[in-house]
Order: structure tokens, then C-alpha cells, then sequence
């Protein structure tokens, strides 16, 4: 998953957030089960609230 980005205007009203997990959904529906990213530190917080578990880079991995 690469370059999610939500204009300033709209950012913090869960646009961002609701992207990367209607992505993971479509990820599960054609049979993937591990997603990786990459992201600066700064942005940790916000793929651990979408789903991601921290390392040195991100990780989703179906349940």
C-alpha cells in the first residue's frame, strides 16, 4: 500500500482511515492475506488505528 493522502482541507474526519480500510477489504476479497507498507514515524498512530501492527514498517495480516 503506497501514498495514501487525504488533501489538508479534509484530513482528521476519518476519510483517511475509512481509504485504507476499504483497501484492506478488497485486499481480503481477492484472497491476500498480508498487506505491507511503509511510512514515516509520524504517521504510526494512524495505521495502528487502522489496523496495522507497527515493525519497521507496517503490517495488516488477515484474521
Amino acid at each position: 500500500m503506497e501514498d495514501i493522502i487525504v488533501h489538508p482541507d479534509y484530513q482528521k474526519m476519518g476519510i483517511g482511515v475509512e481509504l485504507v480500510r476499504e483497501l484492506l477489504r478488497e485486499s481480503e476479497r481477492y484472497g491476500l492475506e498480508i498487506v505491507t507498507l511503509t511510512y514515516d514515524p509520524k504517521h504510526k498512530d494512524f495505521y495502528e488505528t487502522c489496523g496495522f501492527t507497527p515493525c519497521s514498517g507496517g503490517l495488516w495480516k488477515k484474521q
